[in-house]
């Protein structure tokens, strides 16, 4: 009898032990499922942050080339106003080259201000996009 009361006390630990261990690995697999859905869900974001900041370097990137055509009539304007002063010396042909200037100097600094301002978003974008500045949010 006392062989019997043995078997059935190392039955009940053998099962305890087996219950413990697949409470622990259903816990285990668990966490572990909890884990990646944490991880694709932060992945999701940082895409969508992504996507957004690109979008918005596509449309300062159009602005510049927009800009770039600006300085490009504006060169053709000097280089106009050069070949004017070349073969003109008459005051009234002084006084319409100074308006020209006039005008491309307002036209320059506009052009000027305008690409400044992009620039610094561009130098913002860049800061907030920077791994340093997401660690930072975190």
């Amino acid at each position: 009898m006392e062989l019997f009361e043995a078997l059935r006390t190392v039955d009940l630990v053998i099962g305890l032990m087996l219950t413990v261990f697949s409470v622990g690995a259903g816990g285990v697999y668990w966490l572990q499922r909890r884990i990646k859905a944490i991880a694709s869900a932060g992945d999701v974001k940082a895409d969508a942050s992504r996507l957004a900041l690109s979008d918005r370097m596509g449309k300062l990137e159009e602005d510049l080339r927009s800009l770039d055509d600006g300085f490009a009539t504006i060169e053709r304007r000097v280089s106009n106003v050069e070949r004017t002063l070349e073969t003109v010396a008459r005051s009234s042909d002084v006084a319409l080259i100074r308006s020209e200037m006039a005008e491309m100097r307002g036209a320059f600094s506009t052009h000027l201000a305008q690409l400044t301002g992009m620039v610094d978003t561009l130098y913002k974008a860049a800061l907030r996009a920077s791994p340093a500045s997401t660690q930072d949010k975190k």
